[in-house]
């Protein structure tokens, strides 16, 4: 190996570090405390997988202890509401008093093509959610294209 060689390498390994802290301090931002629901929701115990969809800044989380899929907007950390509560099969017990995961609903969520929330329910089935006004509506300012203007309808409760 050519002295350049050794150099470069030896730079790029010293680089390296900082170079990555400082593009993971850009991208990360500290965490929130996000308070769920009006104050009458249960205390988050059971849940699954969530999703973000960053084009129209949309959180959601397959909330089994509320049984419902919890709305959360990523550019001011407001909770939005629930889409589907009380449509899933929530935290299923076992006779032990733990959550059976293999019963228990809803789980993994995603957004399809900013209009609907899918999510997997303990009975095995797929749900799909286009009711859900956050995922209809978004604001003015975070629409991407006309595929996201679509009309409102009213919010699964």
């Amino acid at each position: 190996m050519s002295r350049s060689t050794k150099l470069l390498t030896f730079s790029a390994a010293l680089l390296a570090p900082w170079l990555l802290t400082s593009a993971v301090a850009q991208v990360f931002s500290p965490t929130a405390a996000i308070t769920v629901g009006d104050g009458t929701a249960a205390p988050l115990n059971s849940f699954d997988i969530s999703f973000v969809e960053p084009a129209i800044g949309l959180y959601v989380l397959g909330d089994r202890t509320n049984n419902a899929i919890d709305m959360v907007d990523t550019h001011s950390n407001a909770f939005l509401g629930f889409c589907g509560h009380n449509q899933f099969q929530g935290a299923v017990p076992n006779p032990n008093g733990t959550i059976n995961n293999n019963v228990s609903g809803p789980n993994g969520v995603l957004i399809r093509d900013n209009r609907e929330i899918w999510a997997g329910d303990g009975d095995s089935t797929v749900k799909a959610r286009p009711q859900c006004p956050r995922i209809l509506s978004p604001p003015a300012h975070r629409r991407t294209s006309a595929r996201t203007r679509c009309a409102t309808t009213p919010s699964i409760r």
